[in-house]
């Protein structure tokens, strides 16, 4: 059986969104602990909240114990929250950004070192105002099933986070050869994303080379840059 069988259908929630199309991958986890650069930063920030979440829990029965009711009750659903947000951030490693992440698009470029720019609407909900793209640089110390040139097509899978003025502040993309080795896979990702982003990306390209890398930057719908 195939593992791109749902691509591009709607994904299932993930802390606080939803993507509506989704690469719903059946990823591969051995090259996602080769390939994929953002894991080893999610699971030890989930492991350090979790341990001050406990911590905090441990901390809330030790005054219930000693009978200081609300600073327990206080500590208790601090330590709740806590651990909640290490679950959250443990959802960003292992397979779920491939399951539930956003199918955008992205190309390579530079080689030296190795970039690439993904391009993301950046809205949170579906309001009708208008399209705000969203493009980030990262630089990528792989590539797998993909040629080393500028240009390339990289389809990836996005995470979302933070809030700018309405829209989302943080874009963090991972391409889908990070969690899979079947080459059909990406020729189909690469069809299921709308043809009017791979445009969007291709009209900007010309300034995807000077942005410095790491940061969103955002483009209204005719593609003049703007500082929210």
């Amino acid at each position: 059986m195939p593992d791109n069988n749902k691509l591009g259908e709607g994904g299932q929630p993930m802390n606080f969104s939803q993507a509506t199309r989704a690469a719903n991958l059946d990823a591969d986890r051995q090259l996602i602990k080769r390939y994929d650069q953002f894991q080893a930063k999610y699971v030890w920030l989930a492991r350090i909240t979790y341990a001050i979440g406990i911590g905090l829990l441990g901390l809330g029965v030790w005054l219930w114990q000693r009978d200081h009711g609300i600073w327990a009750t206080v500590v208790g659903l601090l330590g709740l929250v806590v651990l909640l947000l290490g679950y959250m951030l443990g959802q960003g490693a292992g397979s779920g950004p491939y399951e539930n992440g956003l199918l955008v698009p992205a190309i390579v470029t530079g080689t030296a070192p190795l970039t690439i720019a993904a391009l993301a609407n950046m809205q949170k909900d579906d309001s009708n105002e208008p399209v705000l793209w969203g493009v980030l640089k990262i630089e990528v110390n792989a590539l797998p099933l993909h040629t080393k040139q500028v240009g390339e097509q990289v389809p990836c899978v996005a995470l979302f986070s933070g809030d700018n003025k309405g829209y989302w502040a943080q874009l963090e993309p991972r391409p889908l050869s990070w969690a899979t080795a079947n080459e059909q896979v990406i020729h189909d990702a690469m069809t299921m994303i709308e043809p009017d982003e791979w445009r969007a990306l291709n009209r900007l390209a010309p300034t995807l080379t000077a942005l410095p890398p790491d940061v969103v930057h955002y483009y209204r719908a005719d593609f003049t840059p703007v500082t929210l």
